[in-house]
């Protein structure tokens, strides 16, 4: 498949986040309202662990609760949306009066994606995840359908957020995906779009999502 191709399935996939990102959103102001969606209203059980992201978490879900046995853990993964999309979901979860004791959160992929990651409210939601009793940002690659530049800026603004208000940050998944030398991920770890994982990549973001907690939360 030439460039030309590659640029063609990479834009028909970002067309498809958004579609998906526009449902996700309507699904969750649904469930605000009062509707039982199965899939997020998960948000109202008490979690020991809660873990919240967009697509590639959501893929990974099933993985990331097989990850820690021992835990009630939680998945909220809203394919397509961006940090300030997912704020209200991370502010009524994380504030909410079942707040999870650990807090995970893996956000940034639909930011630096669109090109919206300056606007991005980091310093907003790094607060709200510091009233949790733990909680750890897991860090997206910088390699991808984006500017390598603009993804290791963004990862910086969150660490130096994330450093001030005593939020941990694990780069463990960023460092698997980034490894391969040049400006490409790792093909094992992700699928053709070079942002979702394969079948390999979600069980490594279970890995790293449960060595997180277990790091970082004890």
């Amino acid at each position: 498949m030439g460039p030309a191709s590659n640029g063609f399935v990479r834009l028909s996939v970002l067309v498809l986040v958004l579609v998906l990102g526009a449902a996700a959103v309507v699904g969750y102001l649904d469930w605000r309202a009062g509707d039982d969606s199965p899939h997020l209203s998960l948000a109202l059980a008490k979690a020991d662990v809660l873990v919240i992201g967009d697509s590639v978490t959501d893929q990974s879900s099933d993985q990331i609760t097989a990850a820690m046995p021992d835990r009630e853990v939680t998945v909220i993964g809203l394919s397509g949306l961006r940090t300030d999309q997912l704020r209200p979901v991370i502010e009524d979860t994380f504030r909410g009066v079942n707040r999870p004791s650990v807090g995970v959160v893996m956000a940034g992929y639909n930011d630096v994606w669109q090109g919206t990651e300056r606007e991005a409210p980091i310093d907003e939601l790094v607060a709200v995840m510091a009233e949790v009793d733990c909680a750890v940002w897991v860090l997206v690659p910088t390699k991808g359908p984006w500017e390598h530049e603009r993804a290791l800026a963004f990862d910086a603004r969150i660490r130096a957020a994330a450093d001030a208000a005593g939020v941990a940050v694990d780069t463990r998944w960023r460092d698997a995906v980034d490894r391969p030398d040049g400006p490409a991920p790792d093909p094992d770890l992700v699928q053709d779009d070079d942002v979702h994982p394969s079948e390999a990549g979600r069980l490594r973001v279970a890995e790293v999502m449960a060595a997180a907690v277990e790091d970082h939360c004890r």
